[in-house]
């Protein structure tokens, strides 16, 4: 379902001459994605947190179906491991939210690869 509407965003954005891209943001419970002080730790890890078992079990597949999408034509960025080399904290709570360092760097990311498709997309 989540491939076949990504799928289905693309094709109504190119209906329209409008620009669509996927990004898969990253989650503390992804294993690997952030190195973690223990400070950070205490404020962005629940290990019963009910969020936890859909980022453990979901986002392999998740990642696995992005591939799928990028090679279907769906413009599809994989953020996930972006905070894999950033030490500092980025994660302000249990669930999923970033500090202003964590926006910026996806904004980012998000803004280079707009700017890096636009040259290569019609």
């Amino acid at each position: 379902l989540w491939q076949r509407s990504s799928r289905q965003l693309d094709r109504l954005c190119k209906a329209n001459g409008t620009r669509y891209l996927h990004v898969l943001q990253p989650n503390q419970y992804l294993e690997g994605s952030k190195p973690m002080s223990g400070a950070e730790r205490e404020i962005a890890i629940e290990p019963k947190h009910k969020y936890r078992p859909g980022v453990v079990d979901g986002y392999p597949r998740l990642k696995s179906s992005g591939l799928e999408l990028t090679e279907a034509g769906v413009d599809f960025l994989d953020l996930t491991m972006i905070f894999a080399r950033t030490p500092e904290p980025i994660y302000i709570d249990d669930c999923c939210h970033y500090n202003e360092q964590g926006n910026r760097m996806l904004a980012d990311a998000i803004a280079d690869r707009l700017l890096e498709s636009q040259n290569t997309r019609p």
